[in-house]
């Protein structure tokens, strides 16, 4: 039987293509998949939440949101933490 990966709550922010977008972020796990990204939108949101966080490396269960705005880098950083956490909690699987 194939064994399920290991989920984590360590999370590593790295810049993603810095010479194309400064403000663009991956977000690996522990075990180095990307498991989403945090990035500055240019257009179409809210003038004081210009940080977006989406999760794209599960299937958020449908009462998280997989993504949302921030005012800053830090908070869409701690927003992307605590969803991600909270549906590795809803898996029930402990994370490393």
């Amino acid at each position: 039987m194939p064994q399920m990966p290991r989920l984590t709550s360590k999370l590593v922010h790295f810049r993603a293509f810095a010479a194309l977008a400064p403000d663009d972020y991956d977000v690996i796990d522990a075990d180095g998949r990307d498991i989403g990204r945090i990035f500055k939108a240019r257009a179409g949101v809210p003038p004081d939440h210009t940080w977006m966080w989406t999760i794209t490396g599960a299937i958020v269960a449908p009462d998280l949101p997989n993504h949302g705005f921030a005012a800053t880098r830090d908070e869409a950083k701690a927003a992307f933490a605590e969803t991600w956490r909270a549906w590795l909690a809803s898996t029930r699987q402990r994370p490393a």
